[in-house]
């Protein structure tokens, strides 16, 4: 096992300096910048993009970026303030913008041959997917993707990407079309979710679905919790199903969660990455009450050991040597909780396709209970290895106005995205597709994930 360490060290140390290597230097400039740059949030929707860049400048800073979506502006402080914004009344948080990594660090590489014919990746079967595409195969699910875009041409992805924005750093706070991928992560976590079944390459857990590029990350394995937040937005602004974050933070950070707040209460099923810090902590988003956060599972049903654990992993997935497309129009194994990820998020995409009158709460839920228990720590595996064929089982039987019960009691029980956690004990209606959309998801948030 140490040795097995080591080798998977060496790899993220070499794969690090190569892709650092390629960035451009432009990139480097602008990420290297971040270190004297906040993110301001404020508290009155009501003043215009004018006064709170110029409450900036008072401060002794630069407007850099407006992030409409958490009412904030991102400001350079190359001086530090000249004036306590968070004593401002108008002000609610002042945040780092801090750098945030692909889980942080990246996967070992292992060689892969390309499969003849089509091949159904082992962590694909081992989490029952064939079983479910007898039900569903995430046919017109919208799966954002938050990571370093994708490879356009791949004979695997180019039918189901069919749209995206870059927000990656390179000196401009403009986001234009450019989702190619510059390095490789996000066309394997594409792969992942929803490889077409065309009977060549691979097939992905939710081979219908449609994926959409929030492209945060250029050629370097980091960028900024702006860029972040932008891809967030965006992944609201499609009004997108189901969002997967294979990045992270050791670090808490104010602005990156009210972002994933705010998607939540759009109606998203978000799923991150629990990290990759070999038993550590789990990392930010992964972490918050919100999110899905997935650890990473091996081919022996344990957990890998690179995988971060901790009482905030809620289910576990395959994450250890999974093949999946790489560009140019390859296939490469690559192993880390980004891995792991993206089979949870195609699971969502199976079950939301099952039945679109489903709140992300109740897809949360569905998604835990039909997990099966592979006698891990919770800490470990969550509430279980997924599984997507009781899922997408369970997804079926869930009505809109189902009677909803003690989930600890019924296996069949969700919640129901209205109100608190006491609710689930009660009865309650799910509502519809657009409903979901309209409404405001603030109460169930809080009630059935917080304390």
């Amino acid at each position: 096992m140490r040795k097995g360490i080591v080798v998977y060290l060496l790899a993220v140390i070499f794969n690090f300096a190569y892709l650092h290597a390629k960035s451009n230097t432009s990139e480097i400039l602008a990420l290297s910048q971040a270190a004297n740059q906040k993110i301001v949030i404020f508290t009155n929707a009501q003043l215009n993009w004018e006064e709170k860049e110029e409450l900036i400048r008072k401060a002794g800073g630069q407007p850099l970026q407006r992030l409409a979506f958490i009412n904030a502006i991102v400001g350079q402080f190359p001086n530090g303030m000249s004036l306590n914004l968070e004593d401002e009344p108008t002000v609610e948080s002042v945040s780092d913008n801090s750098l945030i990594g692909l889980v942080p660090g990246i996967e070992s590489i292992a060689g892969f041959t390309e499969p003849k014919g089509q091949e159904v990746p082992w962590g694909v079967a081992r989490i029952n997917s064939p079983e479910a595409w007898k039900q569903a195969q995430g046919r017109g699910v919208k799966v954002c993707i938050i990571d370093s875009g994708a490879d356009l041409q791949h004979q695997d992805l180019k039918g189901n990407v069919v749209g995206g924005a870059n927000f990656s750093v390179d000196g401009s706070t403009t986001p234009d079309d450019n989702i190619q991928d510059e390095q490789g992560h996000g066309t394997h976590v594409n792969g992942i979710v929803a490889a077409i079944n065309n009977a060549t390459g691979l097939v992905g857990v939710a081979p219908h679905s449609f994926l959409y590029q929030a492209k945060v990350f250029g050629s370097a394995p980091y960028t900024t919790l702006a860029a972040v937040i932008a891809g967030i937005e965006y992944c609201a602004s499609i009004e997108a199903h189901v969002a997967n974050m294979s990045l992270g933070s050791r670090s808490d950070n104010e602005a990156l969660h009210i972002a994933v707040q705010e998607l939540h209460k759009a109606g998203t099923v978000i799923v991150a990455a629990a990290g990759n810090d070999s038993g550590g902590a789990v990392s930010f988003p992964g972490a918050y009450p919100e999110v899905i956060g997935v650890s990473a599972s091996n081919s022996e049903n344990k957990m890998a050991y690179f995988s971060s654990q901790g009482p905030e992993v809620d289910v576990i997935a395959p994450g250890e040597s999974i093949p999946s497309t790489f560009p140019p129009g390859d296939y490469r194994d690559l192993s880390g909780t980004s891995m792991a990820s993206p089979h949870v998020a195609g699971v969502a995409a199976l079950v939301v396709s099952k039945n679109l009158n489903l709140t992300n709460v109740q897809v949360k839920s569905i998604i835990e209970l039909s997990a099966t228990n592979i006698s891990l720590p919770p800490e470990q595996q969550g509430k279980g290895l997924a599984n997507a064929a009781k899922a997408v089982e369970m997804a079926r039987l869930t009505l809109p106005g189902a009677a909803l019960v003690n989930i600890a009691r019924t296996p069949l029980g969700v919640a129901n995205g209205q109100t608190s956690f006491i609710s689930i004990m009660r009865q309650g209606s799910a509502p519809s597709k657009n409903a979901r959309r309209a409404q405001n998801n603030k109460q169930a948030l809080i009630g059935l994930f917080g304390n």
